[in-house]
């Protein structure tokens, strides 16, 4: 097992997506879920930092040495820049993202960076290696997390009911 870096800064959304299995209980359970997922597999490190993108401008400890930072109307990887920025005394940092320009910015404060896999397969370990997400498959039913999700992300004004046509 790696040591582990001093301080790792976190891009959430980044990490979801890459890791097979979070991102399978994001889709399958919840974000939150997901993330709590993820917080527990940081757990060992000194200190973590968790940017996300959206929701409030908040700061929140998620448990002895792990905080989650909302972005607000900003996005995740300028709040990961202006934290190196104001943080420049606390060395090393460790940026973990796939975004290649925030690599390059943060790599520009002295940050080391690693891509999400290869964070996964070097820190969490050989019990808690990636998962491959199950391919679904097209005529299975669709959990209700699943329909929660795709409702907020197309809302639920273009439903079309029994009967009703679209007529354009």
């Amino acid at each position: 097992m790696a040591k582990y870096p001093q301080i790792l800064l976190v891009d959430v959304q980044n990490v979801l997506h890459a890791v097979g299995e979070l991102r399978y209980e994001m889709h399958h359970q919840s974000h939150e879920q997901a993330i709590r997922l993820l917080a527990d597999y940081v757990a060992p490190f000194p200190e973590v930092w968790l940017f996300e993108d959206g929701g409030s401008t908040s700061l929140t400890r998620v448990s002895r040495a792990c905080w989650r930072v909302g972005s607000g109307s900003d996005c995740a990887d300028n709040q990961i820049i202006k934290w190196l920025q104001r943080n420049q005394q606390r060395r090393p940092a460790m940026v973990v993202s796939a975004d290649r320009d925030l690599g390059m910015r943060a790599r520009g404060l002295s940050a080391r960076t690693i891509g999400p896999e290869s964070f996964w397969r070097k820190f969490i370990g050989p019990s808690q290696r990636i998962q491959e997400v199950p391919s679904a498959k097209p005529d299975r039913t669709l959990s209700a997390c699943e329909v929660d999700m795709w409702m907020k992300l197309f809302g639920e004004k273009n439903d079309v009911t029994d009967g009703e046509a679209n007529e354009s």
